[in-house]
């Protein structure tokens, strides 16, 4: 295996690339021991904290047959403590992403 993709799971939003959802390892880590590559997908989860306003992007297209009223909250609250703070929501979820240890 050269490469890893991981979808929506390594973001501000969801850090599943670390967790449970692994079996409990830490991803990255093992990836790096056997020398394969990890590809995130997803860093701004399906736009969530892309910069629009996540309500408003969360009743775009497929999105808005999904219920998912607490992730949708938390976007909220990450990107109006962004706003409030003239910081670009946008650039701390790449930011996230691509920095991870």
């Amino acid at each position: 295996v050269g490469f890893i993709l991981t979808v929506n799971d390594w973001n501000l939003l969801r850090r599943r690339a670390v967790g449970e959802d692994w079996g409990g390892s830490k991803l990255f880590q093992a990836a790096q021991a056997q020398d394969v590559g990890v590809i995130n997908a997803g860093a701004f989860y399906m736009g969530l904290i892309a910069g629009l306003e996540p309500r408003e992007s969360f009743q775009m297209g497929f999105k808005k047959t999904l219920n998912q009223p607490k992730l949708v909250g938390l976007a909220q609250e990450m990107y109006t403590w962004c706003k409030e703070r003239g910081i670009s929501v946008r650039e701390l979820a790449l930011q996230f992403s691509v920095n991870h240890n």
